[in-house]
C-alpha cells in the first residue's frame, strides 16, 4: 500500500518510483530474453559496442507477445495500480512491457530533446485515466537514455483539457505554449529552464535495475539521447483505467 507521502509526490509530480520492484532474478532473466532476441534477429549483442546501432531497435512486439516481460508485473507494481487506480478498476494489459533501448550516441553531449513530446492520455473523461509504467531492467544514470519528462506538467495538462476539451498532445501543446512561452520552448528549441511553468521542471527517468516508475499518463515527455557509455534498457507499459 502507498504512504500518504508516496500519494502526494504522485499527485504533486506525476510521477512515482518503486525502488527495486522487479527482483534481481526476474531482472536478470528478463535482459536475457532481450539481448538473446537481438542477438538472433538483429546481431545486435549487449558486449560489443560495435555491433549497437545509432537507432533503438522497433518491432520488437512479438518478443513481447511471449511474455517475455510477465515478471514486471510484481505484486508491488500491482498493489501501486490497485492504490492509485482502484482494485479492479484498471485493465490487465495483453501482454507486459515493450522494450526501450536507446544505445550510446558516441561522444553527443546530452540536450533536452526538442521533438515527439508527448501525452500517453486517451480521451478527456477522467484526469486520471491510466498509468504509464517504466521497469528499468540495468541502471540508467543521468544522460543514459532515460525518457525526458515534464514532472508536474499533469496538472496544467488537466485544466487545459477541462477548459478546452481537447486533450491531443498537438492540441495542448499549443495551448500550453501560448499560456507559458518558457515551456513551449523546452520542446521548441530544447531550452533548459529550472522552472519552464509553475510547478513544472525537466527531469530524465533514471534509477536502479528493477526500479518501476509510475507516471501520469497526461505528463509530456519524450524520448532522449544517450549520452553514456552503455545501453538504456527499460520496459514500457500503458495501464488503462476500466
Amino acid at each position: 500500500m502507498l504512504t500518504p507521502d508516496q500519494r502526494d509526490e504522485f499527485h504533486r509530480t506525476g510521477l512515482l518510483r518503486l525502488p527495486r520492484a522487479v527482483p534481481a532474478a526476474d531482472t536478470d532473466a528478463m535482459r536475457e530474453r532481450l539481448w538473446r532476441h537481438l542477438a538472433v534477429t538483429r546481431g545486435i549483442s549487449a558486449e560489443r559496442a560495435q555491433t549497437w546501432p545509432q537507432a533503438s531497435p522497433r518491432r520488437l512486439q512479438a518478443l513481447r507477445r511471449t511474455g517475455a516481460f510477465a515478471a514486471m508485473a510484481g505484486e508491488p507494481l500491482r498493489t501501486a495500480l490497485d492504490d492509485l487506480l482502484g482494485t479492479g478498476g484498471w485493465r490487465e494489459p495483453r501482454a507486459w512491457g515493450q522494450p526501450l533501448v536507446t544505445f550510446p550516441t558516441r561522444a553527443t553531449p546530452w540536450r533536452a530533446p526538442v521533438a515527439s513530446w508527448h501525452l500517453d492520455s486517451t480521451g478527456p473523461e477522467h484526469d486520471l485515466p491510466g498509468l504509464t509504467v517504466f521497469a528499468h531492467l540495468a541502471p540508467v544514470a543521468m544522460g543514459g537514455g532515460g525518457t525526458a519528462v515534464l514532472a508536474g506538467s499533469h496538472r496544467l495538462v488537466n485544466r487545459c483539457i477541462a477548459a478546452t476539451g481537447g486533450w491531443r498532445s498537438t492540441e495542448v501543446k499549443a495551448a500550453l505554449a501560448a499560456e507559458h512561452p518558457a515551456l513551449g520552448a523546452v520542446w521548441t528549441t530544447g531550452d533548459e529552464v529550472d522552472e519552464p511553468a509553475p510547478g513544472v521542471r525537466l527531469v530524465e527517468l533514471t534509477g536502479a535495475a528493477g526500479d518501476v516508475v509510475l507516471m501520469h499518463p497526461r505528463t509530456l515527455h519524450a524520448p532522449a539521447t544517450n549520452a553514456g557509455d552503455v545501453p538504456r534498457e527499460t520496459l514500457v507499459e500503458i495501464v488503462l483505467r476500466r
